[in-house]
């Protein structure tokens, strides 16, 4: 392990390190193979006892135009539709878990900046802590409704932030 005080993730010449502030531990392959879902849960991944803080996580996402299950099911669901069948059972565990929707919208245009494409909708949510959300994000009940997630989804960003 090498010292530093000064970054939450390092990526030295040898690969990337998780930091818990103090120390870092090199990540090794097999590491990096576990789901980002299995770090977060990790007190190391979350720097300078954050993780009892509300946590938020801006999502940015683009629809398939028709949703494509990974199972090979028929369906003639768009994937706005599918990924709806997703958020509203999510929106009810997140609740139930304590966290709550800040705002949600389709995006119209992006009026300072250039991107290859635009996204189709923004989200933010709120959880009462980084634990909380990796509790429920790792959860049996999540994965049971991620197929719908993943048939109507062709991209998405999660982004974790924190109050400037």
């Amino acid at each position: 392990m090498q010292r530093n005080r000064s970054c939450p993730f390092w990526y030295g010449s040898t690969g990337p390190v998780i930091c818990d502030g103090i120390t870092h531990q090199r990540v090794t392959r097999h590491d990096r193979r576990k789901s980002a879902l299995s770090q977060l849960r990790d007190d190391r991944v979350f720097v300078g006892g954050r993780l009892r803080q509300a946590h938020r996580e801006l999502n940015l996402l683009k629809f398939r135009a028709h949703a494509a299950y990974d199972d090979g099911r028929k369906s003639d669901l768009t994937g706005r539709e599918a990924y709806w069948i997703y958020a509203d059972a999510m929106q009810k565990i997140i609740v139930r878990e304590g966290g709550r929707l800040l705002f949600s919208g389709d995006i119209l245009s992006v009026p300072i900046g250039k991107v290859e494409e635009i996204w189709d909708m923004a989200a933010l949510i709120e959880y009462p802590s980084a634990a909380a959300f990796a509790r429920i994000a790792s959860s049996v009940e999540v994965s049971e409704i991620a197929v719908h997630r993943a048939a109507g989804l062709a991209g998405q960003l999660l982004i974790r932030t924190r109050s400037a």
